[in-house]
């Protein structure tokens, strides 16, 4: 259920900009609460999101906005070198006739 909640994006549900301003917040909030209230013909279940979303931006903007910043972010792709043993060069651990070693 927590992967869910951080899949969801509470200000496309709130249908804000990306991390728009408690004000904007509260003004979208209400706007949407009365065109979505079940008393007024709206979803109980789009209501239930909506208050969701009103209720993380409102209380934990700041934590929200980091989560949201985090899961943004590209992916980094590591890249891997591929190492050559000595071998692959002819070179040999083996003793030379002086008695020194190859390398």
């Amino acid at each position: 259920m927590r992967q869910e909640r951080i899949r969801d994006d509470y200000y496309k549900i709130l249908e804000l900009s990306d991390f728009a301003s408690p004000e904007e917040i509260r003004i979208a909030y209400r706007k949407l609460a009365l065109k979505n209230h079940p008393d007024m013909g709206g979803s109980t279940k789009v209501m239930q999101f909506i208050n969701e979303a009103y209720r993380i931006l409102s209380k934990n903007k700041e934590r929200y906005d980091y989560t949201l910043k985090c899961a943004r972010r590209p992916k980094v792709t590591v890249v891997v070198r591929q190492w050559h043993m000595p071998q692959d060069f002819g070179w040999t651990n083996e003793s030379s006739s002086t008695g020194t070693s190859g390398f």
